[in-house]
Formats: structure tokens, sequence, C-alpha cells
């Protein structure tokens, strides 16, 4: 039977149900994620520039006495001023902060508890960024504690009025030989660097996270339909459940009224099952429902409907099919479990056989009422002999 377009509405309502919940769920995770990647970004970049501010210090400090001559010079027009070194110096600060990205890298003395002045800077000198030697600004805590304790350190994010949101490196400049803080190193990351990083983690988050969604919903899904499978089969006989006939039965008739084409029904009953159990015992009448289950199986079409109704009743969906081929597959099933019946062991032989009542579809008739006319059938062959089937007829059952 071809799956209607109401059940497959209602498996993609399903699945994406289980999407919509999935994604809900996994969105708070994903968004406490993206914050703490921005916080691991943010001191990550802060690391690098501490570190780069270090070596920096370290590559001052192995000749110190030219950079130290230099703090100490009133300026250009200083005749102590060594320009050659001025320039060199700058020069190579400027191969540093292209190779690693810097926004800004420079040396500074502290010259008050109020003020630092720019000693080195690596911008070229043409830029309205460029800091002249001696250029004087405000200092701040950081910087403080770097120059006053000796110590390496880098920032949050600060927000200064004249460069912007940074994330600052600082090292100290000390002289081995007397153990002054001669300067400060400073390396400088704009924000927008943070921004531009974790665009591309958040990319594969984003990613990662679509991925897992769609597995877990797949999943989810694939579990619910195995549950709902599970449901659909009765236990014993291994056929289809009651639940899962009515369910089928209606995508059945919607599907002849959609098509103009027949459906037939059959309902099928162990003869004098009662009096097997009590005579043999239940478990030779479980064996006997899974014979008559297994002639069902092996003489239906793989489209037809086997269940099993309840008891020792069985119920045959039969799609496309008229009365006519209905009766020849009935009767086929009639004869199979009367053959099984010589060779079972444990009853008599012939013991076994099946009574059946057979109905057709017929416009606008309703599931319940297609089910009582094959049940009216079905009670006609129980009471006209049994080991028989029955068509249900509008005016006369005959057999």
């Amino acid at each position: 039977m071809r799956l209607s377009r109401k059940r497959y509405t209602k498996r993609v309502l399903g699945l994406l149900t289980i999407l919509a919940v999935v994604t809900i769920a996994l969105a708070f995770p994903a968004l406490f994620i993206h914050d703490h990647m921005e916080n691991l970004i943010i001191e990550r970049l802060g690391i690098e520039a501490r570190n780069v501010a270090i070596s920096i210090a370290h590559l001052i400090e192995q000749d110190i006495a030219p950079y130290r001559k230099l703090v100490n010079t009133t300026g250009q027009g200083d005749p102590q001023f060594d320009e050659a070194y001025y320039l060199r110096t700058n020069a190579l600060l400027r191969e540093i902060k292209q190779e690693i990205d810097a926004d800004f890298i420079y040396t500074e003395a502290v010259v008050s508890d109020s003020e630092i002045a720019y000693i080195l800077d690596a911008e070229d000198m043409a830029s309205e960024d460029f800091s002249a030697f001696g250029e004087r600004e405000g200092v701040t805590e950081n910087e403080l504690i770097a120059h006053i304790r000796k110590m390496s350190l880098f920032t949050d994010v600060v927000d200064y009025p004249d460069w912007g949101k940074l994330i600052t490196g600082f090292a100290p400049i000390v002289d081995a030989a007397d153990g002054t803080v001669v300067g400060l190193v400073g390396v400088d990351f704009a924000l927008e660097k943070v921004g531009d990083m974790l665009r591309k983690v958040s990319l594969v988050i984003f990613l990662s996270f679509v991925i897992l969604i769609i597995l877990i919903s797949l999943v989810m899904y694939i579990l619910i339909l195995l549950r709902i499978e599970s449901q659909k089969t009765d236990y014993l006989s291994g056929l289809h459940s009651k639940k899962f006939h009515e369910f089928r039965l209606n995508d059945a008739i919607e599907d002849a009224l959609s098509t103009k084409r027949p459906l037939s029904l059959m309902m099928i009953d162990i003869d004098r099952f009662k009096a097997i159990n009590d005579t043999y015992g239940h478990q030779v009448g479980d064996r006997a429902l899974k014979s008559v289950a297994d002639v069902l199986k092996l003489n239906t079409r793989v489209v037809d409907i086997c269940s099993r109704y309840g008891g020792d009743e069985f119920v045959v969906i039969l799609p496309e099919t008229n009365l006519k081929d209905a009766v020849v597959a009935g009767q086929r099933i009639v004869d199979k479990v009367q053959q099984v019946s010589q060779d079972f062991d444990g009853l008599a032989a012939g013991e076994l056989t099946v009574s059946i009542g057979i109905a057709q579809w017929s416009l606008d008739e309703t599931p319940e009422s297609l089910m009582e006319k094959a049940d009216k059938a079905l009670y006609q062959s129980k009471e006209t002999g049994r080991n028989k089937l029955t068509v249900y007829r509008e005016a006369k059952q005959s057999g």
C-alpha cells in the first residue's frame, strides 16, 4: 500500500517537531559556548600580546645601553639622541607587528605617577597613529603595576578614547646591571580581531551544531519509529497488531477513495480454538495461532496487511482487490491451513481449520461498517459448517 498523503504529512510534521525541540534544547548550550569562546579568544589574544611584549623586552635588554641612553635624551634635537638606533629599532618593531598582525607595538617610559612618554613606535612616521618620541599620555593602572612590580601582564578589553577598544600586553624592560625598569613594551590587539576570530569560530560552532541537531533528530526520529513499529506487531503471531490494523484500514479506505480502486477485507477465525486450548493446553494453542499466522504471511501479497485482531481472530486488508480475487485468496488460506493441520504435531489430523468472512468496501463506507460486514460473513461461515469462507452480500449472504 502506498504511503498516503496524510501519513506522509504526519511524518514530516513529526520530524520537523523533533528538529524544533532539539534546536531549542541545544540553542542555550550553543549560546553559552559562543560566549565562552569570546572570552577564550580575548584571553588568548591577551596572552599572545604579553608574550610578544616579553620577547621584545628581552631583545632590547640584550643591548640595553643604547636604549637606556635614548630614554635619557630629550629628543631628536639632543646631541645624545641616537637617531640610527631609533630608526633601526622602530623598523624592527614594524616587522614584528606585521608578522603577528598586531595593531600597535611601542615602548614607553613611566615618567610620573600620572604620565608616560613614548620612546619607540612601530607605526609609520607618516601615519596619524604614530607616537613621536617623548609624546606624553596619561598612565593606566596596568602600566603602573607592570612598572612598579617589574611584571609582565595583559589587560582585558580596555576602551581608550583615542585608540579604541584594545587588548594589551605589557612587559618591563629591565637593566640587569642595576635592576631598574628602563621602560615598558606595549603590544595591542584591537577588539575587532576578536570579532573576526569569533566569526570563524562561530561558523564552525554553527555547522557543528547543525550537524549535531540533524543527527540527534534523526536518531530520536528513528527510535520513535522503532518504538511505534514495535507497537505495530503482535508479539505471539508476528503479524500486525489490532491498533495498527485500524490505523492502516483508514489509510486503505482513503487510498481507495482517491484512486477509485476496489478494496476488500477478510476476517479469519480459528475453528473451535477454545476446545483446542482446553483439550491440549495453551502451548499447543499458541503453536496453532503461529501456524495460521505463517499461512497468512506466505499466502498474501506484500501490499496486504495481515493482523491479529484478538484472541484467535485475524484480519487481512486487501488493497486494490475485488471480491472475486479476494475469494481466491481466502480459499487458498482455508486450503493451506487444512493442509498444515494434517501434519500438526499435537492435534488430531484435520482438527486445525479456519472460517473466513469477506466483504468489499463500497463508496463512502466507514471502516467500522466494512468490519461489521466482514464479521457478519465470518459468523455465517461459522454457522454453516466452519472450514469455509463466506462473502457478504447486501441482500443475501451465501457461502
